[in-house]
């Protein structure tokens, strides 16, 4: 392990695992990141020559965000809008049909969706946001 900004290896390792874990591309590392594919690449390479320390606190940074955002998946409320957004998947199913979930913020939709899909392997979940299509 080097410190300053020389590479640490246990960043470098981490995540590299999480990359293998989440089935990531460098690409989209750098996205979330914040920096180009050729940095991320270096740096996996053990060739970065740019601010280690501070690229590394980025992505130690995000890989406990990550971590947080994947223990809070463990509590699900079922909420009426996660009840009738499972009930209409169901039944979408039923029908081997296509279905839209629409409604307003926070009713619990995605999750309900996610946690659909996660159990329904078959099932196709696209997710959209207004906003989100090229103009």
């Amino acid at each position: 392990m080097k410190t300053g900004n020389q590479l640490t290896t246990t960043t470098q390792g981490k995540l590299a695992a999480w990359m293998k874990e989440n089935k990531l591309t460098q690409s989209a590392v750098a996205k979330r990141l914040g920096y180009n594919e050729a940095t991320v690449s270096r740096y996996l390479a053990g060739n970065y020559t740019g601010d280690i320390k501070a690229f590394e606190a980025v992505v130690e940074e995000v890989l406990a965000a990550e971590a947080r955002r994947q223990s809070w998946e463990k509590f699900y409320v079922e909420t009426q809008g996660c009840a009738l957004t499972t009930t209409a998947l169901e039944l979408t199913r039923e029908a081997c049909d296509v279905g839209l979930v629409t409604g307003a913020a926070g009713l619990g939709k995605t999750t309900a969706c996610n946690r659909y899909a996660s159990a329904n392997k078959s099932a196709i979940l696209i997710t959209l946001s207004e906003g989100s299509g090229d103009n």
